[in-house]
């Protein structure tokens, strides 16, 4: 949910007094559904992690531990939503778009059921037309840079191995266009860096010693506030990637 640029400074009501700015109460709950979500896949990853260090054998990999990877893929399901003063909110009409991403990772030998990752993706969305009480936003695009480090739970034996996972970052926003506001048209132009959070599912594919490829599911999110008005997107992502291990 974006706020996409809007100047919501707290009015003067009618008593003389400012009223403060009033957070969506929509991205309150979705913080509070996303905490237990996070909480909930890293007790699940601890339970694995806890089950398996007992009974898993500590035998050479297949691949070599560290990896550098890029990956690409697509965008289904997105939405923003942003909430500024006096109770205007609505949904912005974004447009699906490609993802692309590197990353390098670490699956350490003695613990070959769990991987760490240092990862980057790009996101560029197109607004169309969307329309609040008293602002509409005519066009637009919103760029993300997503920086993330992410956590990993994967089936170790032969060379097809599932994973499940969770990752903490951030994401840089920026925002451009025009809207209009009462009526009048002014440039929409803000950015800002937030925290950013998601969790993972897919499947890695040894090719050979050096050589691995993934398929995998992605449920991506980020809070930022532009112009003081409180932001809620969120993003499902189908990407498909190579890794080279050394």
């Amino acid at each position: 949910a974006y706020n996409w640029g809007f100047d919501t400074q707290p009015q003067a009501g009618l008593n003389g007094r400012r009223r403060p700015i009033q957070q969506s109460f929509r991205g309150k709950r979705r913080r509070e559904t996303m905490k237990k979500i996070l909480g909930s896949t890293g007790a699940l990853l601890l339970s694995v992690f806890l089950v398996v260090v007992p009974v898993q054998p500590a035998t050479a990999a297949g691949t070599s531990p560290f990896y550098v990877g890029a990956f690409g893929g697509y965008t289904f399901s997105s939405e923003a939503t942003w909430s500024f003063a006096f109770s205007d909110q609505f949904d912005a009409d974004l447009q699906e778009t490609w993802a692309l991403g590197a990353k390098f990772g670490y699956a350490p030998p003695a613990f070959r059921f769990f991987a760490v990752e240092l990862e980057y993706f790009y996101l560029k969305h197109d607004i169309d037309r969307s329309a609040g009480t008293s602002v509409t936003v005519e066009s637009g695009d919103a760029t993300l840079n997503n920086f993330m480090v992410n956590f990993l739970v994967r089936y170790p034996e032969g060379r097809i191995h599932p994973f499940l996972g969770f990752g903490l970052g951030v994401s840089s926003v920026d925002v451009s266009g025009t809207r209009t506001v009462l009526g009048a048209a002014q440039p929409l132009d803000d950015s800002d860096t937030s925290l950013a959070y998601q969790i993972l599912l897919g499947v890695n594919v040894e090719i050979n010693k050096n050589w691995s490829a993934d398929v995998t599911y992605r449920w991506f999110g980020t809070d930022p506030e532009i112009h003081g008005g409180d932001v809620d997107y969120s993003t499902n992502m189908l990407t498909v990637g190579v890794n080279y291990h050394f």
